[in-house]
C-alpha cells in the first residue's frame, strides 16, 4: 500500500541572547543558520522566552507576534481546497525573529518543520 509519512526536519532553535531589535535567522541545533531543507506542511515556533516575538519568512515584514511561552502551528494543508496542488512552506525558506520592545532575558524559541513523503 502506497501513501505519505510524515517526517520531521531537525529541530531549530535560538537562544534569548541572540534575539535582538534586528531581524535573526534561526539556527540549527548546532548554532548554523539554516533554512527548510524540504517543501514543509506543516511547521510550529515555541516561543520559550519571557518576551512576546515577532516572526517574518521574509526578513521585512512579520507575520505573527507570538507572545510569551505560547507557541504557534500552522498546517499549510488542512482544509485546501485549490485543486492546483498542496499548499506547502517553499523549500529553503529562512525564519527570522525579532523582539518587540525589549529583548528576552531567558529562555530560547524553537521551529519544528514537518513535510511529507511516498512510500
Amino acid at each position: 500500500m502506497n501513501g505519505i509519512k510524515t517526517i520531521y526536519e531537525p529541530l531549530r532553535k535560538l537562544g534569548f541572547a541572540l534575539i535582538g531589535a534586528g531581524w535573526t535567522e534561526i539556527q540549527d541545533m548546532a548554532g548554523n543558520p539554516t533554512a527548510t531543507n524540504h517543501p514543509a506542511r506543516i511547521y510550529t515556533i515555541l516561543n520559550n522566552t519571557d518576551k512576546d516575538l515577532l516572526f517574518s519568512w521574509d526578513n521585512t515584514d512579520p507575520f505573527v507576534l507570538i507572545p510569551t511561552l505560547r507557541s504557534f502551528t500552522e498546517d499549510l494543508c488542512t482544509n485546501q481546497t485549490s485543486t492546483d496542488g498542496a499548499y506547502l512552506l517553499a523549500k529553503g525558506s529562512k525564519l527570522y525573529v525579532k523582539h518587540n520592545g525589549a529583548g528576552p532575558t531567558s529562555g530560547s524559541i524553537y521551529l519544528t518543520i514537518c513535510y511529507g513523503e511516498e512510500y
